[in-house]
Parts: C-alpha cells; sequence; structure tokens
C-alpha cells in the first residue's frame, strides 16, 4: 500500500487470484477496487 505522507510503499495482504494487467480503481470511501486481469473476478482492498 502506498502511504502518501512517507511517500513510500508497504506490502499489502496476497490477492485471491493471480492477475496480469488488472485495473485499480479508488472508490470514494476509500476502498481500492482491482479487476480484471485475466481472471473473471475482483477484489476490494481497504486502505
Amino acid at each position: 500500500m502506498y502511504d502518501p505522507s512517507a511517500g513510500t510503499f508497504s506490502p499489502a495482504h496476497a490477492m485471491a487470484a493471480a492477475r496480469m494487467d488488472q485495473t485499480a480503481t479508488l472508490l470514494r470511501d476509500g476502498r481500492i477496487l482491482i479487476a480484471g486481469g485475466g481472471s473473471p473476478s475482483a477484489e476490494l482492498y481497504q486502505l
């Protein structure tokens, strides 16, 4: 995950499905929607 105050990245938990060329969309409630990438599913991450 990215920490904008520190300008650093840290590892997030593993995804349920391997993905390549996925999209990531920041939702209004602060979660991140990861979709596509060769998998018909989507995942949500909480910041």
